[in-house]
């Protein structure tokens, strides 16, 4: 057990001080800069310890980064000029630590620790090791660390304080271990990512960890994107009675200071409002898009406007993260195209101040359909083939002005058309390097349009996405006078039926009974034949959507690291008897 004794009287409540910081995989000379900038900090604040970020020196989740001598040494180095400028104040940051290898559960030897190191007055005073290991949803850590055994418990200024790291407090016999040990504080550092459900289970919990124990518990969150997560900081203190005391702000770097003291908690920095509905998932996507464009320094991004909704919603974000000159949207009228999908993206782009350009497709298109028809487009309507080939002209072109201009295209598909396959991939309207509203269905992309709107009402500005696009039904316009509805069902029908197939794992039959009682589908036949046809379009698509680029992951099963299945299969979701 590690002791750390100050020369301040116990009567002193402990004060523990918090840095959720944003941190860079792989940038470990830059993490060392945020971290100690920190220190100095807790140190000015006359602080007793510091928590910081799980695998706060890599950066989370380093993945095979992990798997490189060259990068687990570079870490271990970096402790050792964390220590030498460690001061009075324990600081509790975590890192990859080599030790002998162990042999888990698969038999494999891992010779890492997902661990905390304690630091103080220069010196390393021990560390903990994380026992309990996720390797669902988007975990992978039992292919890198084995589990912890050891020192779990420090001491400053006579309060025991005990150590937990992220699923440590998910993990009911370890936190039931700790009923024989005579705890004053539980400190547990986390890598949570975000989903919509997050913030709300993530406050139960705390708040059952302390009722549980009796004593007061800090939870520090990491914040930042990291490819499609999203570390959304959040962090939290709860009293002994459960109560929350303390809140950390939402997607944003913050730092807090609290007073403990038999059990009470009270906060030296103010606690930060929670966010709610549409302006949390606002946040996190956010986060998410302005993280990765600003740590893969990307100098812009290009946007095709279709006057849609979705292209829409896209560009008013990537304005709003980004800044207006860094947002250039491009309209790309094709044969089909009404008057309205111009002037609405031109409305848009003004309204925005973003830069904006038409560039027509019609001779593009023409010229390659007549190569793949051998000169007699003329003589049919066009067809699949003919609007997929629309859409591909499109990607082409945005594809060669990110080419020849830079900075990175950013698809605008949502998680709806992602699903059933309602896209074009190899060069169509799924081309990219980032898809920011990737895990948004339809209908929370007209929620969010017309929040957005909203604030902007709210605050005398002109709101950015004009009515016209709001209004109209949403179209590829690849063909006449198409809709989505030609193809698909409406969307506040197709995406409770997603959601509950994709997010919740439902079977084909307890969703058919679910949307008949609901009374979105009445008839049980119709149910039944739509549903049926749904979940083959989900199942058919796998090797579509494992092509599309990745974006923010703000649902509890986004496509991509939750979702994992065989693109060649022959199983097929039988739609048994309803009961």
């Amino acid at each position: 057990m590690v002791r750390v004794q100050s020369n301040s009287q116990h009567a002193r409540a402990l004060r523990v001080a918090g840095a959720q910081l944003d941190l860079v995989v792989g940038d470990i000379d830059g993490n060392i800069d945020r971290i100690l900038d920190a220190m100095g900090w807790a140190q000015g604040q006359n602080a007793d310890v510091l928590l910081l970020p799980e695998m706060a020196i890599s950066g989370y989740p380093p993945e095979d980064l992990l798997l490189d001598d060259q990068f687990v040494q570079a870490c271990a180095t970096a402790i050792e000029k964390l220590a030498a400028n460690s001061g009075r104040c324990l600081t509790i940051v975590g890192f990859p630590r080599q030790v002998p290898a162990a042999v888990a559960l698969d038999g494999r030897p891992r010779s890492l620790t997902n661990s905390v190191v304690l630091l103080r007055d220069g010196q390393v005073q021990g560390c903990y090791d994380k026992r309990a290991l996720p390797n669902y949803a988007v975990f992978d850590e039992a292919r890198y660390f084995s589990a912890g055994v050891g020192q779990r418990v420090c001491v400053v200024n006579d309060r025991q304080l005990g150590l937990g790291i992220c699923e440590d407090l998910w993990d009911d016999p370890y936190m039931n271990s700790w009923d024989t040990v005579e705890l004053d504080v539980l400190l547990v550092v986390n890598a949570s990512p975000y989903d919509t459900t997050k913030q709300a289970t993530r406050e139960q919990l705390v708040s059952r960890r302390a009722q549980q124990l009796q004593i007061p518990v800090v939870y520090l969150n990491l914040v930042g994107g990291q490819d499609e997560l999203v570390f959304d900081g959040a962090s939290l203190v709860a009293d002994r009675a459960g109560r929350i005391a303390y809140r950390a702000a939402s997607f944003e770097q913050d730092r807090f200071l609290v007073q403990i003291d038999r059990g009470q908690v009270r906060p030296v920095t103010p606690s930060r409002p929670q966010l709610v509905g549409e302006r949390q998932i606002w946040g996190a996507l956010q986060l998410g898009l302005g993280d990765y464009i600003t740590k893969g320094g990307i100098p812009q991004v290009i946007i095709g406007l279709s006057g849609g909704i979705d292209s829409a919603l896209v560009a008013t974000l990537a304005a709003d993260t980004l800044g207006p000159s860094r947002v250039w949207g491009i309209a790309m009228p094709g044969p089909y195209s009404s008057e309205g999908s111009v002037t609405d993206a031109q409305e848009l782009a003004d309204r925005l101040g973003i830069l904006f350009d038409v560039l027509p497709i019609g001779d593009a298109y023409a010229a390659s359909a007549q190569v793949i028809n051998r000169g007699t487009i003329s003589r049919f309507a066009p067809g699949i083939t003919e609007q997929n080939l629309q859409a591909r002209v499109r990607g082409m072109t945005l594809m060669a002005l990110s080419n020849r201009y830079g900075g990175i295209v950013l698809t605008t598909s949502n998680k709806s058309e992602s699903s059933v396959g309602y896209f074009t991939i190899a060069g169509g309207d799924s081309s990219g390097g980032f898809a920011p509203i990737r895990d948004i269905p339809k209908t929370m992309v007209y929620k969010l349009a017309r929040w957005r709107n909203a604030q902007a009402a709210a605050t005398g500005q002109e709101p950015p996405i004009p009515q016209s696009t709001l209004d109209k039904p949403p179209s590829a316009e690849l063909a006449q006078d198409q809709q989505d509805s030609d193809d698909l069902p409406p969307y506040a029908v197709l995406d409770p039926i997603l959601e509950a197939y994709i997010e919740r794992a439902q079977p084909p039959a307890t969703i058919v009974n679910e949307i008949v009682r609901t009374g979105l589908v009445p008839d049980q036949q119709q149910a039944r034949e739509l549903v049926g046809r749904v979940v083959t379009m989900v199942d058919r698509a796998e090797f579509k959507r494992r092509q599309v680029p990745i974006g923010v992951r703000i649902s509890p099963l986004a496509f991509g690291r939750d979702r994992r299945l065989p693109i060649v299969t022959s199983w097929q979701h039988q739609l048994r008897e309803t009961m």
